[in-house]
């Protein structure tokens, strides 16, 4: 048993031997495993092309559609008027409101001018008149008007006399009263009741009722007379210069809702969506154009995953490709990371805004991205 053992040891002595050899043998060297290339961690989300910047114009008012002035795919220049409400209505009420200011103005302008003198004339003439009116009926009737107006009433006795004999002669007709004989006959009647009145009320006298309201006249006018002669308070003046800022302020409102009619490019840039046409009704604050600025492209992601997000940083740079332009790669850099998340089907995303640095041919507004964004280990 010990001989077979020595015997296993030197075969094992031997087989070393001549393997150190092999190793040793010149022009011989150990082989060694090729090194596989690191890939440096990245980032990767969906996204959609964008302009640099964009809006969605409504009309602050609702109203029917007087004009759209451009069409999808035009492009405009900044302060170009890209559709109009009909301002039919809001051209009247500008009108009204200016005509109501001018009226306030001359208002305050006469109070401050003061009484002109064929104001204060018209004044005193209405009192001389009330005064007048007054005395007369204090007075009571003069002989002579008592004896014209009882000649002005049998004068007009007499003349129903003369109407009622025309009218006898045609009476027998069936349509009388649509003849000139029953037409002049119910004047007449009407003449002589208005004459009786004048002579019987003369011959009364005034009442006391009558006196009364004369006397209420005169103070009136002797009233206003006095107030044209002092000129208009304070008051009144501290109301007129109110009136007028009132109608200023209407004025202002009128033509603000009439600038509010037209929608106005904010910036130049390209006409993505018109969502109205001539003769619809615009409700306020419903999109109507949809402008973008075109000068630039971006991409906002919509699927970056929040345990992502930590890595990204402001001013990386980021590697772009476009589902549509197969082979088109370009370049951009972050600009914008979202600071709220917003809930996506499936998870929690941020939405990061990509700012491409190189003009891509064909590129479009809404187009599908995708971008991948080299990030440092442990992000």
């Amino acid at each position: 048993m010990r001989r077979w053992i020595l015997l296993g040891l030197l075969v094992l002595a031997v087989a070393g031997y001549f393997a150190y050899r092999q190793l040793l043998a010149p022009g011989r060297q150990p082989e060694t495993q090729p090194a596989i290339p690191e890939i440096p961690p990245t980032v990767s989300a969906s996204g959609v092309v964008a302009p640099i910047r964009s809006v969605k114009l409504s009309f602050a008012t609702s109203g029917r559609v007087g004009a759209v002035l451009v069409e999808e795919g035009d492009t405009v220049e900044a302060g170009q008027v890209l559709a109009r409400l009909d301002t039919a209505g809001l051209e009247q009420n500008l009108e009204r409101a200016r005509a109501t200011l001018e009226a306030a103005r001359a208002t305050l302008a006469r109070l401050l001018a003061g009484p002109r003198p064929e104001d204060i004339a018209v004044a005193e003439a209405q009192v001389a008149q009330a005064e007048a009116e007054l005395a007369r009926l204090k007075a009571g009737p003069k002989p002579e008007e008592i004896a014209a107006a009882k000649a002005n009433m049998e004068k007009a006795a007499a003349i129903v006399r003369l109407r009622q004999a025309d009218y006898d002669k045609v009476k027998w007709r069936t349509d009388v009263s649509a003849t000139p004989q029953s037409v002049a006959l119910e004047q007449a009647t009407l003449d002589y009741e208005a004459a009786r009145a004048a002579y019987e009320a003369l011959v009364r006298g005034p009442t006391a009722e009558e006196i009364r309201v004369a006397e209420t006249r005169v103070e009136i006018a002797r009233a206003q007379l006095a107030k044209l002669l002092a000129g208009p308070t304070p008051q009144e003046i501290a109301e007129a210069q109110a009136r007028v800022r009132e109608a200023e302020a209407t004025v202002r409102a009128a033509e603000a809702a009439l600038r509010d009619a037209e929608l106005v490019a904010p910036f130049a840039g390209l006409v993505g969506q018109v969502s109205t046409r001539a003769g619809e009704t615009a409700q306020a604050g419903a999109p109507v154009i949809t402008l973008g600025d075109v000068s630039g492209w971006v991409v906002e992601t919509t699927d970056l995953d929040e345990k992502d997000v930590p890595k990204v940083r402001v001013g990386q740079k980021v590697n772009v490709t476009f589902e549509a332009l197969p082979g088109v790669q370009t370049t951009g850099v972050v600009n914008r990371i979202a600071p709220m998340a917003g809930d996506t089907q499936g998870g929690t995303s941020y939405r990061v805004r990509v700012a491409l640095t190189d003009p891509v041919p064909h590129i479009r507004w809404g187009m599908t991205a995708f971008i991948e964004i080299p990030v440092e280990e442990g992000g």
